[in-house]
């Protein structure tokens, strides 16, 4: 088992880094040689012993009975680790989102999955839990994804030219993609003000919150500058006198 896990790190460090995707697809293939390599030796081991038949029957037999009691979840969670491995439907590399977090799936094994959160802190995920549930995957045929700013303006100004702020502001961005272009859109209009939103794409996922963080900073100034304001909440008061008893707020 260890040479096995020389010769994947070496054959991974050789490999030349055109990018994460790639990488991933052969990790994974690699993981799965290597147990097929472990599955054959085990054979090779048991044929040499010449095990009886009868012996290998009982064993089978005890097995049995031990999974259906107390070995269940650990099955899955291999048969599992073996269906990850085989559809690459999750690959080392990967960014997924697992519990509205993103994560960077780090190694994909028969029991378990190990990513890597923004925070740097490991998970360790049993694989019948991802082989079972719904995995956002934002790494799938592409990296690219989309960022949403919403944005808020006062019924004072221009939606429009607004929106043409926006595209511009976008378009400045080192982080956004020109191809699918940033888009703009008049969502609402809502009771303190107009409700827009600006979509842009990035083919860097895990720097979504970032380039949201970076695309509200260049608004901001930007409608400082030119003196567009964003509402804050605003309701009405009305207050009736009630027959002479005085007025009630």
């Amino acid at each position: 088992i260890v040479f096995l896990d020389l010769l994947e790190q070496t054959v991974l460090a050789a490999l030349p880094r055109a990018g994460q995707q790639p990488r991933g697809r052969l990790r994974a293939q690699l993981t799965i040689t290597r147990y097929a390599l472990i599955l054959v030796g085990a054979v090779a081991v048991v044929g040499r012993l010449e095990v009886s038949p009868a012996a290998l029957a009982a064993i089978s037999g005890g097995l049995s009975v031990g999974i259906g009691f107390s070995l269940k979840e650990v099955v899955a969670n291999v048969i599992s680790g073996i269906a990850l491995l085989f559809e690459g439907s999750i690959r080392p590399g990967d960014v997924v989102e697992l519990d509205g977090e993103p994560v960077v799936v780090d190694a994909v094994s028969l029991r378990a999955t190990k990513v890597t959160t923004l925070d740097r802190v490991e998970k360790i995920v049993p694989n019948a839990e991802l082989f079972s549930s719904t995995i956002n995957t934002m790494t799938g045929t592409d990296h690219v994804v989309r960022v949403q700013v919403p944005i808020s303006i006062s019924y004072d100004d221009d939606p429009g030219a607004v929106c043409g702020l926006l595209m511009q502001i976008a378009r400045e961005e080192q982080s956004v993609l020109s191809k699918p272009p940033p888009k703009t859109y008049l969502i609402d209009y809502g009771d303190s003000g107009i409700e827009l939103r600006l979509d842009v794409w990035t083919d860097q996922p895990l720097s979504r919150l970032s380039l949201r963080s970076e695309l509200y900073a260049a608004i901001g100034e930007k409608f400082d500058k030119l003196g567009i304001r964003i509402p804050f909440p605003q309701r009405d008061l009305h207050i009736r006198s009630q027959g002479g008893r005085g007025a009630a707020s």
